[in-house]
């Protein structure tokens, strides 16, 4: 996102690596968002991986990951729509 490279690599990379599907990817203008469109079937686990590898404590340490630039922008993870 604006001024922090790797940002939309890191959140596709991760929906990919979980298996999620994506149907479409939106940027706003103003590039301090990504909104993207996934099968109904991708959600809950699209929502844990996004949270568990881009805002959660890495395992065991019980703290927010506090300096990550991902994570400091990453900060509303939200899912709209019918199933």
């Amino acid at each position: 996102m604006r001024g922090s490279p790797g940002v939309a690599g890191r959140v596709f990379g991760t929906l990919g690596r979980h298996g999620c599907n994506i149907l479409a990817i939106a940027q706003g203008g103003s590039e301090l968002n990504i909104s993207c469109v996934l099968p109904a079937g991708d959600e809950g686990r699209a929502m844990r991986a996004l949270h568990d590898d881009l805002i959660a404590a890495p395992p065991g340490t019980g703290e927010r990951r506090d300096g990550d630039e991902a994570a400091d922008q990453a900060r509303q993870i939200a899912a709209v729509g019918d199933d």
